[in-house]
């Protein structure tokens, strides 16, 4: 089962990865696989047990209809009841030729079925295509397939898409925004939404407030030159889901080393755990694990000083998942910090992030009796300009108070003279 460039996606408690690249154990090539199955993350589970871990296999009965890797994939739809797997590699399950037809597919979770939706794509002129699975190849032109890309979705069903390149083996990178209505099925090419600079490798994690953080990976400034650099770690750019705005923010804290392939995941508590990945010469990035507060303004990178018991080997092309009080970790490529990956694996590994400790049971617990805090700063908004807004909110809830005081005060004095209608009886 060990897997890497693969994908996943949470939904009522299970945990789905789809497809990847496994190792054929004949031929000792990689290829590219329709795999459909996810962890049951509602029952307790040990890693060490000889039971194993409460796998359900999908593949059989409602595996991709193709090959696929480095696709990234996202919930949406009417109910939040469908995934959309988009971009990545795509290749004929009989033939391993590409797949042209499609960059999307969707997954209804309530059928097990798999199809190609029709969209209405709206291009960076703002003209609007109709996209059904009887277009030309010259309309389809208009839907590039973007390996690497990275997406989340918020509760409305709109899903964001970033990044990627145009195969494991091009050098053109892509900087565009994707806006996909996945409710109306509107695939918008943002206008304005050109990043500036491509990227690939990198991740994207979508806070409460609605902002979109992207982390590490690798850019070209140059422009599709192949000429690709590590991202500063303290070079946070960000998005704003609600006014459509880029802002670049420069963390603090801790000096931490650039990397992509790596994972993000946010807590409970509003931190960003960054895991794994490599540097420019495919090496282990050090440390395994850094963290971004965001509910600080600046930005802070913190170093958490992870107990070392049951440390997993470090990795790459992973995937990671946050739930609850836990962080998860599956598959990908092991690194070491003199060579390139070399190692598919197909391990499971849990890190308590209440503690930093690394464990083997896994307890159910429901991600809903957390609530993920908004960030205690407005992005792009100076400390200066926080604390003065924060002042001014005290001051007019002070003087809300002080009025209302006063008020009551004039009230009951007012009430408080005996009546003229009133006899005073003294006994």
């Amino acid at each position: 089962m060990a897997h890497l460039g693969h994908s996943i996606a949470m939904h009522d408690n299970r945990l789905y990865f789809f497809g990847g690249i496994k190792i054929d154990p004949i031929e000792n090539t990689e290829n590219s696989t329709n795999d459909l199955f996810y962890l049951d993350l509602s029952v307790k589970f040990n890693l060490d047990s000889k039971e194993g871990l409460p796998w359900v296999d999908l593949t059989n009965k409602s595996g991709i209809p193709v090959k696929s890797s480095w696709s990234t994939v996202s919930l949406g739809g009417e109910n939040s009841s469908t995934f959309y797997l988009i971009g990545g590699t795509m290749k004929d399950f009989y033939t391993s030729e590409d797949v042209n037809d499609t960059v999307i597919y969707a997954y209804d979770l309530e059928t097990g079925l798999w199809s190609i939706p029709d969209l209405i794509v709206i291009d960076k002129d703002s003209n609007e295509i109709d996209l059904t699975k009887e277009s030309t190849l010259q309309q389809r032109d208009y839907i590039q397939r973007v390996v690497g890309a990275q997406s989340v979705h918020d509760e409305l069903g709109t899903i964001y898409v970033f990044g990627g390149t145009q195969g494991p083996n091009a050098n053109v990178n892509f900087g565009d925004l994707i806006i996909f209505d996945s409710k109306q099925m509107i695939w918008d090419i943002y206008n304005g939404g050109e990043f500036l600079h491509t990227r690939v490798g990198f991740t994207a994690t979508l806070l409460s407030n609605g902002i979109i953080i992207y982390i590490g990976g690798l850019l070209d400034d140059l422009g599709n030159s192949g000429n690709l650099t590590l991202v500063e770690m303290n070079h946070i750019w960000t998005f704003d889901t609600s006014t459509h705005e880029w802002v670049l923010e420069m963390a603090e804290g801790e000096s931490t080393s650039g990397r992509y392939h790596h994972t993000s995941v946010l807590t409970f508590d509003g931190l960003i755990i960054v895991y794994g990945g490599i540097n420019t010469a495919k090496h282990a990035a050090s440390p395994d694990i850094v963290v971004l507060d965001t509910i600080v303004y600046p930005l802070q990178w913190i170093i958490p000083d992870v107990d070392e018991t049951n440390k997993p080997p470090s990795r790459a092309s992973h995937s990671a998942v946050s739930v609850g009080t836990y962080m998860l970790i599956a598959f990908g490529n092991l690194t070491s910090k003199t060579s390139p990956p070399s190692t598919l694996v197909s391990d499971i590994h849990i890190l308590d992030i209440t503690n930093y400790k690394w464990i083997t049971e896994y307890y159910p617990r429901s991600p809903s009796i957390f609530s993920t805090p908004n960030v205690g700063f407005s992005f792009g908004m100076s400390p200066t300009t926080s604390i003065i807004v924060s002042i001014s909110i005290i001051v007019g809830i002070m003087t809300i108070i002080i009025a209302f005081v006063i008020l009551s005060l004039v009230h009951m004095k007012k009430y408080d003279k005996p009546s003229d209608n009133v006899i005073n009886i003294i006994i």
